[in-house]
């Protein structure tokens, strides 16, 4: 598992991508950040970060659904976000927690 990834969740019907580091990443300790379908409105639409046609799952990165995950409880591998996507979705993680 590597920072970037899209992952599924093993259980639920979610899809998150891995934005911790791959150091962290590598002792099965991954912070990651949920996928929706959808766009919410408001405040919070302003941190979601749609995903391009070229990022392996449609819809948008939600930076303010930050969470820590185990990474027994991840399904499988559905792709990796462009590096476009990725530094969008970084930037957008720093604003939500004002870093």
């Amino acid at each position: 598992m590597k920072r970037g990834e899209v992952i599924s969740h093993a259980v639920r019907e979610r899809q998150f991508v891995v934005i911790s580091c791959n150091a962290l990443n590598n002792v099965g300790a991954v912070v990651v950040a949920e996928i929706a379908g959808v766009i919410p409105a408001g405040a919070r639409g302003m941190l979601a970060v749609p995903l391009a046609d070229t990022d392996p799952v449609p819809g948008a990165v939600l930076a303010w659904r930050v969470n820590y995950l185990s990474a027994e409880r991840l399904g499988e591998s559905l792709g990796e976000l462009s590096p476009d996507t990725l530094e969008r979705v970084d930037a957008a993680v720093r604003a939500a927690l004002e870093l």
